[in-house]
């Protein structure tokens, strides 16, 4: 099966220190940004001055530069076991933001929301995600590179992840579809996240992202505000038992697995004002009295069985977490068989 998202190489190392510094220099003139938007003072910046002052002005500022470059951002926290002294060390593993430029043009309401935002490091020139914190950092997280602080800040740095509701928007938007195979390995790769995900927050599509070596995993908001996620459609996710204040539990996880696996084959939600009523309880009210979604179109019944199962609104009769995994497993190998 392909990537669910175009794959990203990092520059490789292994040049002399003239030769990689220059190499640097020039493919970092060709990517600079006219601006810079920095997340501590929400203003967008001029980089012109600036990249001109960053330049390395001594032999060890070069090494340090050909050091990081060879290292990159993705082995960045491995550079305390490089056999250097331990001042060296000390001073090649600080980052600040200056190390980065975030292009405002890429940005759009949802990273200011969530707080993350795509950037480059300009060390090697990977695209990478920088995302303010307010409490420790997280590095179970897969994506997870590492951490800084800037102004009394704290940045993690991540790898640069798609979020599934924009892949579901982007096939959208070009008249495609996903694959059944695609959707079977979906619902495999977000069960298998689902079963060791801890937080009581409600699984989403934007709370799902995908690598570039097709791992899926969940991230979810630092400070979900319930108030505002009812009125911005996160409770037509929810499964009603959910909505009437009930603890998350693993059968309203398969509720709202149901849900995104509508969506993926649907391509629009399984839930939300579909007679554009203005009404924001509409949607609720069909999910606690157990209204289905319109029936899919294409996909075989296996499929659509599945997802009708995940929307029941008795809690006891969905289908466990393990049954889909196992489920989506065989079907995987059945198209796999199929195929040769």
């Amino acid at each position: 099966m392909g990537n669910l998202q175009s794959m990203a190489e990092a520059p490789e190392g292994g040049q002399n220190v003239h030769g990689a510094f220059q190499g640097l220099a020039a493919l970092a003139d060709a990517a600079m940004l006219n601006s810079n938007y920095n997340p501590i003072t929400n203003e967008v910046e001029s980089v012109t001055k600036q990249a001109k002052d960053n330049q390395p002005k001594s032999l060890e500022d070069i090494c340090g530069s050909a050091v990081k470059q060879a290292v990159t951002i993705f082995r960045f926290s491995q550079i305390c076991q490089l056999p250097l002294p331990g001042r060296v060390v000390d001073k090649l593993s600080q980052l600040c933001l200056e190390n980065f430029r975030i292009n405002p043009a890429d940005l759009t309401n949802k990273h200011h929301r969530d707080k993350t935002f795509p950037a480059i490091c300009l060390f090697d020139l990977s695209r990478i995600e920088l995302r303010l914190i307010n409490g420790p950092p997280n590095p179970d997280c897969v994506s997870f590179l590492t951490t800084f602080a800037c102004n009394g800040i704290n940045f993690e740095v991540h790898k640069e992840a798609r979020r599934l509701d924009d892949m579901i928007h982007r096939v959208k938007t070009h008249f495609t579809f996903f694959t059944e195979e695609e959707i079977w390995f979906i619902a495999l790769k977000l069960s298998q996240a689902t079963k060791s995900c801890n937080s009581q927050s409600t699984i989403k599509p934007e709370c799902v992202f995908s690598l570039p070596d097709n791992t899926l995993f969940l991230r979810f908001p630092s400070e979900p505000d319930q108030d505002t996620e009812i009125m911005s459609g996160v409770a037509f996710y929810e499964a009603p038992e959910v909505l009437m204040q009930q603890p998350q539990t693993e059968q309203s996880r398969m509720w709202s697995i149901g849900c995104i696996l509508y969506e993926i084959a649907a391509l629009e939600p399984a839930y939300y004002d579909r007679e554009k009523t203005g009404n924001a309880m509409a949607p609720m009210m069909e999910i606690t009295q157990g209204t289905l979604p319109p029936e899919l179109e294409r996909y075989s019944d296996d499929l659509k069985n599945l997802i009708k199962q995940c929307l029941i609104v008795n809690p006891e009769t969905r289908p466990t977490l393990d049954h889909t995994i196992q489920f989506s497993k065989d079907k995987l190998k059945a198209i796999e068989m199929k195929s040769q």
